[in-house]
């Protein structure tokens, strides 16, 4: 990939980030907790590849997590703790462990 702006090497794995965030946002509504979980994990591996924040990825992979954080009724206040932290610095926060609703 020499010669590609490093704008363009991220396109891929982002727009994968977002699909993959997408499709776990589809999973926990469908009521597929487990495969959203997994869904949300790979959505977090690739946007952290990226290495920079992306508002795109983290508001994907952020309705994600409140979608599976919502059905599940559990692990609100890591949610909380989680957006304080992305409130306070963006540019960090997000990718980090993930989302709230990765694990148990």
């Amino acid at each position: 990939m020499a010669g590609i702006p490093s704008a363009r090497k991220q396109e891929g794995p982002l727009a994968a980030a977002i699909g993959w965030a997408r499709v776990a946002l589809c999973d926990a509504s469908l009521g597929d907790l487990a495969a959203a979980a997994s869904d949300l994990q790979r959505a977090v591996a690739l946007s952290a590849r990226v290495g920079a924040y992306h508002t795109g990825a983290a508001a994907a992979i952020g309705d994600a997590a409140f979608a599976l954080t919502f059905v599940r009724d559990h692990g609100w206040e890591r949610l909380a703790r989680e957006t304080d932290a992305m409130i306070d610095d963006p540019a960090t926060a997000f990718g980090m462990d993930g989302a709230n609703a990765i694990g148990s």
